[in-house]
């Protein structure tokens, strides 16, 4: 449980950074900034995408934490791997409910295949490579700590 619980922490900060490299990408006004990203959240697949993030950190969390604490693995690349893991999939799920909408709105399956799930995909790994392989070392070392902590 040591492991979900860390990934919890470390999703919330990553939505935060999320949010913070889209008001420096957009570079309005703060106030400008926050309305952007409410407006943002009331999007299905945003939405989706979040709660997805929160579930997949929770359970590659626990993975991880058993890889790291009980089969002694690297700690580093388990993080990094956690990371890059949920964020895949958590943006996979968002884009995959963007992909039905436009589907549903009668687009056609090509530009709804770029739109939903290519251009999300790439913006977010683009955007988010840096901060996750960041908060994939903190998570990692983390979860090392506490381990020693609890002999």
């Amino acid at each position: 449980m040591i492991g979900s619980k860390v990934a919890v922490v470390f999703v919330s900060i990553g939505l935060i950074a999320a949010s913070g490299i889209l008001m420096l990408i957009n570079r309005g006004s703060l106030i400008e900034n926050l309305n952007l990203i409410t407006k943002m959240i009331l999007y299905p697949n945003v939405t989706i995408g979040i709660i997805a993030c929160y579930a997949f950190g929770w359970i590659y969390g626990r993975y991880a934490g058993i890889i790291i604490i009980i089969s002694n693995k690297d700690e580093l690349w388990i993080g990094i791997l956690t990371g890059f893991l949920t964020l895949l999939t958590a943006t996979l799920v968002g884009s995959s409910v963007g992909l039905i909408r436009g589907l549903l709105n009668s687009e056609d399956l090509i530009s709804s295949i770029n739109d939903y799930l290519y251009e999300p995909l790439y913006g977010i790994l683009i955007f988010g490579f840096i901060p996750t392989i960041v908060l994939g070392i903190l998570f990692g070392n983390m979860i090392r700590n506490r381990e020693h902590r609890n002999e």
